[in-house]
């Protein structure tokens, strides 16, 4: 029997020190100040409840907290998809951008039957509408819905950095598609948006999406052992194929970050790699050396960006250099790699983003 349908939604809360709230957690904050850097956290599929996000926050907070880095707001978010099928969202994101992604259970009669509703009843994104709205409606029009003078509003897109993981990268492409909406209905011109977008920084760690089409200025980083990213052919074939030969990787085209593994331990094909906020003190788990690499690489992107917002500086035009990283080793070794690979006739050459 189908179920009924449900409008999907969305929330926010501000991570905040325990001296602030036993829970650590501000719910539903009624303002966000657009006046102030922050980081906004868009977790992977799973994070449906503010458990999930405030474990998320707590990560970046212990990162800001090790480099002394104060004056900064953190939010993260959580979803309710509703009658949304995400992986369905994914699917038309990477269709517009001219990409091909099989979608599981494409021929499930119920499945087909939800996706109809959806299309009927919600064929906007409503917890997208509530993301946009609550962070970036403020930016870009004053509360009488005018515009602002665009280094006004470039000011404040420079107080949002986002970190997202799996969905999460996504989630802000749809968000950023909506805002690129509003903007030109607004009155901004296409210049000025493509410069407002520029000044948004988007952290992507495991990123489940067409990442190419993201405007801001982003990085990503990647396992190339992470079978979701493989099934959705976020790694290319010729990474997969030839994955002994990998070192880790910077991508100056895309600006991304691939190494081997990120866990020392055997690989559980399914989920390990993808998965790997849990790689704590605590864990059973152990980072591999090349993994020690790409969170050095994603903890200097984070610390840089939030401290050049703080100080009013502009965006860094390399993130991940710094502690624990060889910057012109990894381009070295991706340059190495993809001269390897037009070279050998038993390396089939794809572009792992498209």
């Amino acid at each position: 029997m189908n179920q009924p349908f449900q409008r999907s939604s969305a929330q926010i809360i501000k991570v905040v020190p325990k001296s602030v709230s036993d829970n650590e957690i501000i719910r539903n904050p009624s303002q966000i100040p657009i006046g102030k850097p922050a980081i906004f956290v868009l977790g992977g599929e799973e994070t449906i409840d503010e458990y999930k996000a405030r474990f998320y926050g707590r990560y970046i907070r212990e990162i800001l907290k090790q480099n002394n880095i104060s004056g900064v707001d953190l939010y993260s978010a959580f979803y309710s998809f509703g009658s949304r099928v995400p992986s369905h969202d994914r699917a038309e994101l990477f269709r517009a951008g001219g990409r091909f992604i099989q979608e599981f259970d494409a021929d499930n009669e119920k499945r087909a039957h939800q996706i109809a509703m959806v299309d009927k009843f919600e064929p906007k994104p409503i917890f997208v509408q509530i993301l946009f709205e609550k962070i970036f409606k403020p930016r870009i029009v004053n509360q009488y819905g005018r515009r602002y003078d665009i280094n006004t509003a470039i000011g404040y897109a420079r107080n949002a950095i986002f970190f997202t993981h799996c969905q999460g990268a996504s989630t802000l492409l749809m968000i950023q598609n909506m805002l690129q909406v509003a903007m030109r209905d607004a009155g901004y011109s296409a210049n000025e948006i493509d410069l407002f977008l520029k000044n948004i920084v988007a952290i992507n760690h495991e990123p489940l999406g067409p990442i190419e089409q993201l405007k801001m200025t982003s990085v990503s980083f990647m396992s190339a052992h992470d079978a979701v990213l493989r099934n959705n052919g976020m790694i290319g074939n010729d990474i997969i194929d030839n994955i002994d030969m990998t070192k880790p990787m910077f991508f100056e085209s895309n600006h991304t970050v691939i190494v081997p593994n990120v866990r020392d331990e055997a690989i559980d094909a399914e989920t390990d790699e993808h998965s790997t906020f849990d790689l704590g003190k605590k864990s059973t788990y152990k980072l591999s050396n090349w993994g020690k690499i790409m969170f050095a690489a994603e903890r200097n992107a984070i610390v840089k960006s939030v401290s050049a917002a703080i100080m009013r500086k502009p965006i860094p035009t390399n993130l991940i250099t710094g502690r624990g990283v060889k910057f012109s080793e990894m381009t070295q070794n991706a340059r190495d790699f993809m001269r390897a690979a037009y070279q050998s006739p038993q390396i089939q050459v794809r572009d792992y983003q498209k």
